[in-house]
């Protein structure tokens, strides 16, 4: 969904602006699918990306947070102090449909340059990377798990796990023996080499701006 978003409001359409989501869709996300929208923001020009706190906000860190509060509606009533006021005026508001929305994918370097999956159909490849800061939560690498359930990853590609902390790694190592027997390689949690490629990315901004200057 993020980015069909990012796609439609453009890599600068939201510089120097927090994106709000929200709706029924967002609702009914688990909290690592909210992150993935957040941390995606940024990809769209955003200082940042908010959903407004709920139920499922509070279960998320509640082994965390459960001794400064007495029960999980306490936790809730303080976060509420987090969301939107009923008369906040916004920048922009966009109406985002997704009944009908297919998988998406950015076609090349740009995040915005967006296609359906289904249009990318026949393209060679020669890397997959899965996991990372967005998506290197254990309920994406289950999915990846079961895509390569049976299968190996094809000798021409180079098939890269990155786990997003050191809890999913463990339990990626313990329970996803589909992708561990699939023929790809595990980096160490965190950022990974989206730290690299971005850094690419805005070395050839910076040198294509400098070429037009």
């Amino acid at each position: 969904m993020i980015l069909s978003i990012i796609g439609r409001i453009g890599v600068a359409g939201a510089t120097h602006h927090v994106i709000e989501f929200a709706g029924p869709t967002i609702d009914a996300m688990s909290m690592e699918a909210r992150m993935t929208l957040c941390n995606m923001a940024v990809e769209a020009g955003a200082t940042s990306g908010i959903c407004a706190p709920d139920a499922t906000t509070v279960a998320y860190p509640w082994e965390f947070i459960k001794d400064e509060f007495t029960t999980k509606q306490a936790a809730l009533k303080a976060y509420r102090a987090f969301a939107a006021d009923p008369d906040a005026a916004y920048k922009m508001a966009i109406e985002h449909r997704v009944d009908d929305l297919t998988p998406q994918t950015a076609d090349g370097f740009r995040p915005d340059n967006v296609k359906p999956v289904d249009r990318m159909a026949g393209t060679p490849i020669d890397q997959v990377y899965i996991g990372s800061c967005t998506n290197g939560r254990i309920e994406d690498l289950r999915v990846a798990a079961e895509v390569l359930r049976g299968k190996k990853v094809n000798a021409a590609v180079r098939g890269i796990i990155s786990p997003a902390t050191p809890k999913v790694y463990n339990h990626f190592n313990s329970s996803a023996t589909n992708v561990l027997s699939s023929g790809r390689v595990t980096l160490n949690t965190g950022i990974g080499d989206r730290v690299a490629s971005n850094a690419v990315w805005f070395a050839f901004e910076a040198l294509r701006g400098y070429l037009l200057s």
